[in-house]
């Protein structure tokens, strides 16, 4: 049945209302809304000018309303459940509240599709939380945590120590300490592995080199035997430190198998020497190329410098109960300079490129916390006086082999 209202003009608005169906046959009812509204019509006034009322859904002045009589946007959703569904197809994406407090979570879920923020300008999508922003993807794809400008893929920022990224995993990475941090601390950047695992390094899927949970570091193998410590190297690449009182090897490197380098010394890009093994014992090398040198002589006068030096016994100040024969650096030094390194009575000095306390110059003595001076102690290779020895030597063959003639001629007359 249809009914039809015919304004003063061309046109009218017809109201259908389709056929009764129900068994009783009982009418089919429209109620127009009244000056005050009833909570059982479709469509109301909500008693406000100007406002209008469909079921749960109002509009206001201020915007529209579902599930809310006071909208406080344009479009306010309100409710403890789904609060949008956008299908496709099979294709569902919901919007809703996760409980039914005010400070639930609020869910934005695709059940069979990617859900997807969207910007059709160049301007970042920023994700805020507790009214401050927490994390950017900028218009070139670059994720920022803590940070509005991000200068790489992920950029990580902390105006504190905190760590920058932690990982755990689901059966001991649960508890606060658990798992892996890696944390920047002012000019540091420190990887801690929390539990007793090590931290490896890998290279085309095989591990090269290894710290393990005892402080062990390792190169070419990943089983250190107890001893074996890390070594701690200043600026300029010179061994000055280990970590610990060591009773057995400083550094354990492993070669797998046959003749290999295992440590390699070089200046200017030029090999200087090294320390190889053939599979079965050590060379320490320093290189002695002849297309390396010139001016090349015999050494002669060897016996008379040989007597100049002075072969001691002495113990070290840190070993009472062990006497040793060697040599005196400085004592060495004025004879074969060359096995001798440092100055004598030196002192550490402030040089090139070191961070300058204040008031302090490059070439300045360095002090100790009671203000006196830190030796610079002198070493010697003792290598270094073969040569002269072995020339010595032959020299002293040479006067043997003569006097032996002599003896053989005297004898013979």
């Amino acid at each position: 049945m249809s009914i039809k209202l015919k304004g003063s003009s061309d046109g009218s608005v017809s109201f259908d209302a389709p056929a009764d169906t129900s068994p009783s046959g009982s009418d089919i009812t429209l109620t127009l809304p009244t000056s005050a509204g009833s909570a059982n019509q479709f469509l109301k006034n909500s008693g406000i000018a100007g406002e209008l009322e469909y079921s749960s859904m109002v509009e206001t002045s201020t915007g529209v309303g579902i599930g809310t009589s006071s909208p406080a946007s344009l479009l306010h959703l309100n409710t403890d459940g789904t609060a949008l569904r956008v299908s496709r197809g099979s294709s569902i994406g919901f919007l809703y509240n996760t409980g039914t407090s005010s400070t639930d979570s609020t869910r934005l879920q695709g059940n069979s599709g990617p859900v997807e923020l969207f910007t059709n300008a160049a301007q970042p999508i920023k994700f805020t939380v507790n009214g401050s922003e927490k994390a950017r993807l900028d218009s070139s794809g670059k994720l920022g945590l803590g940070t509005a400008s991000p200068q790489r893929n992920v950029h990580f920022n902390s105006s504190t120590t905190e760590v920058a990224l932690k990982l755990t995993n689901s059966t001991s990475g649960s508890a606060t300490g658990d798992g892996t941090d890696i944390k920047y601390e002012g000019l540091n950047l420190s990887i801690n592995n929390r539990e007793s695992g090590s931290i490896s390094f890998e290279t085309a899927n095989t591990e090269r080199m290894r710290v393990s949970n005892s402080g062990a570091f390792m190169v070419g193998q990943t089983n250190g035997s107890s001893g074996t410590v890390g070594i701690v190297c200043n600026a300029n690449g010179l061994l000055t430190n280990c970590t610990s009182n060591v009773t057995a090897q400083v550094t354990n490197i492993n070669n797998l198998s046959g003749s290999k380098i295992l440590h390699l010394f070089r200046t200017d890009g030029t090999n200087r020497g090294s320390i190889q093994s053939n599979g079965s014992t050590v060379t320490y090398n320093t290189t002695s190329d002849y297309r390396l040198k010139e001016n090349i002589i015999d050494l002669d006068g060897a016996i008379t410098r040989v007597k100049q030096l002075q072969p001691r016994r002495f113990n070290f100040i840190a070993d009472a109960g062990t006497t040793v024969d060697g040599f005196v650096a400085h004592e060495a030094q004025a004879v074969v300079p060359e096995a001798v390194t440092g100055t004598h009575n030196g002192v550490e000095v402030w040089e090139e490129g070191e961070e300058l306390p204040n008031g302090v110059s490059v070439g300045d003595n360095k002090l100790d916390d009671d203000g006196n001076t830190i030796p610079d102690y002198q070493g010697i290779d003792q290598s270094k006086l073969v040569p002269l020895l072995t020339a010595a030597l032959q020299e002293a063959i040479a006067k043997i082999e003569t006097l032996e003639t002599k003896v053989a001629a005297l004898e013979a007359a």
